[in-house]
Formats: structure tokens, sequence, C-alpha cells
């Protein structure tokens, strides 16, 4: 290898650890799920920035992917004490708290490459609802941090309107000025075992994906999910024999979820072809790649074509043409 290739391939790999601190600020934890003693219709209060709080049900609450939650050792207790109706007795009410990380309550930053967008700084033309609670302000956050697994199915309706008039005085301005909801229905999967022997996980109608690349789809991009049980209804899929649930799996493009009134989400890539991205040994397309949470990424590697001996077992993937660019892969490890 001459110099000038070993001071490129030195170039990238420094580029490379520098994405990567950037764009990976924790890797993927061990599956945990909620070990708190919580019924679906406990309320539950939702702290976020300056102190404000939205309760939930104990339902949402479970759904939620623990390493996102802030005090995961245990929910905080907050104390508060007030007089009957009769101003007689004197009565002790403890409420159940906790905060979400990693959640960005600042200006939106649309470029997807760079971040993760979320249920909050994704644009508000939608309303989100979960099992049918409808979310206001920062407590939409909590979309983004639901476990993809404890998800029932998802529904997007473009024609659904909110009433001005059932708004609670906290509400925004974009809760009512809305362009149709997404509603998401959880599951319980506290004591639930997951069989990748017997599910399958089809996204956009004909890619089967791993089960650890379904956990790491932002929910934000998902607009709808439905889980097919049906033997019949299975029959009509490619998915291999014995499978008896088939969770489907259908995606919000990235302009779609960005974009504002007036506004434009631009994604330029002047070569498409010269990169593919396999991830956990599966090929995805770059919009696949995007809707990915970076948070789960163990380890990612890229291969170009001047390290000849490594990317000799990927060039039969690229067009015979000449290409704009160099040739690349994308590899990650979930």
């Amino acid at each position: 290898m001459n110099l000038k290739r070993i001071f490129i391939k030195a170039v990238w790999l420094g580029t490379m650890w520098i994405t990567l601190s950037l764009i990976t600020p924790c890797f993927a934890q061990t599956e945990t799920y909620n070990e708190w003693d919580i019924a679906d219709e406990d309320t539950i209060e939702f702290c976020y920035r300056r102190g404000r709080v939205q309760e939930i049900p104990g339902s949402v609450f479970k759904a939620i992917n623990p390493k996102y939650i802030a005090n995961k050792y245990g929910l905080t207790q907050s104390e508060s004490f007030y007089w009957d109706d009769t101003e007689v007795e004197r009565i002790k009410e403890i409420s159940k708290q906790f905060s979400l990380v990693e959640f960005n309550y600042d200006k939106p930053n649309y470029d997807w490459g760079k971040s993760n967008p979320t249920s909050l700084t994704a644009q508000k033309k939608w309303n989100y609802y979960i099992n049918d609670f409808r979310l206001a302000n920062e407590s939409r956050a909590l979309v983004s941090a639901l476990m993809p697994q404890a998800i029932e199915r998802i529904i997007f309706n473009a024609a659904d309107t909110v009433d001005r008039l059932s708004l609670e005085p906290n509400d925004s301005y974009f809760s009512y000025k809305s362009q149709g909801s997404v509603r998401f229905y959880t599951r319980d999967i506290s004591k639930s075992i997951i069989n990748d022997s017997v599910t399958a996980y089809i996204l956009n109608e004909d890619l089967i994906i791993t089960r650890k690349i379904y956990e790491a789809i932002n929910p934000v991009f998902i607009r709808s999910l439905t889980r097919i049980t049906d033997k019949e209804e299975i029959k009509k899929y490619r998915v291999k024999k014995g499978t008896t649930e088939i969770v489907k799996i259908d995606l919000f493009t990235h302009r779609e979820v960005l974009s504002r009134e007036g506004e434009v989400v631009l994604s330029i890539n002047d070569c498409p072809e010269c990169n593919i991205n396999i991830v956990d040994n599966v090929e995805v397309d770059d919009h696949v790649f995007g809707v990915l949470n970076k948070s789960f990424f163990k380890r990612i590697s890229k291969i170009t074509e001047e390290d000849e001996e490594a990317f000799k077992p990927y060039r039969n993937k690229f067009p015979r043409k000449k290409l704009f660019g160099f040739k690349s892969v994308t590899i990650v490890t979930l």
C-alpha cells in the first residue's frame, strides 16, 4: 500500500471515530423491562422541562423503553397534602413521577444524517395518541420513547382533526391545527418472550428484516403497524415455514416526518448507487438506514473499493457501470 493510500485510510479512520462519537452517544443496552409495580389504570406523572408535569396512564408508561427513563432505578415519589371537600380531614397524596433523557427540546434539526429526529423535533402537523390518550406539548416525546415490541398497532388517519373546544388550557396551538393523527396502541410485554423462530418482520411490503432492526426503528417514522396471526393470511407472504405472527410495518418518508408547512427537507446524494448499507446482515436502502435510531448501533464500519481485499465480497452488489463516486459499504452491527 503506497503512502497516499495510507494517508487516505488514516484520515478516514479518524473521521469515522469522530462520527461515531457524535452519532452514538450510547450503545444498545441489554433488554430490560419496567420492574415497577405499575397497573394499566394507574396514573404516572411525566415531568419535563421547567418543572411541567403531565399525567399519563400506567399502560403508556409500561410501553416506554427503560433506556430512555432518567430515574430508571426507581420512580420518584412526590408528596402533597390537601383537605377533603368537607375541610375536615387532611389527606396525604403520593404521586409517582418519571422523566426522559436523550430528547432534544430545542429547535428542530432537519439533518437526519446527524441526529435522531423525535416526535418533538419532527413537524407538528399531526396529533399523536397512545391508547387513545392524546399527547400535548412536550409529552409528544413519549412516542419516540416507545419500545416497538410494546406496540400492538399503529393507525394513521390523514383526515382526523381535533375540536379546539375540547383542548386543555395548556395545549399548544399545533394541537388543533391538525392535518391528521397517528394513533399508537400498546401491549404489555413485561412478562412475554419474543420468539424469533415463529415471528417475521416485513418492512414496506416486501423487505424482511430482523428483530433487532425492527427494535431499532424510530417509532416517529412508522406510518402503520399491524400484527397478522391468521394462518390463511400468513400464507400470502413469503416467510419461513412455521411462522405464526407477521409484524407488518410501513414507513413515512423523511420529508413527510420532518417538513413543516412551507418548508422542504432536501436530501442531496450525488451518487445513491455508490454506497450500500448492511445492517444486522440485511441490505437496506438509505431511507431505511435513516429511520434507525443510532443509539442502537453497537458498531459501524465503512469499507471502500480502495481496500480491494476487504471490498471483494461486496463488489457484485454494485452495478458494473462506472459510477460518479467511489463505491463503499457501510456495515452496522446492532
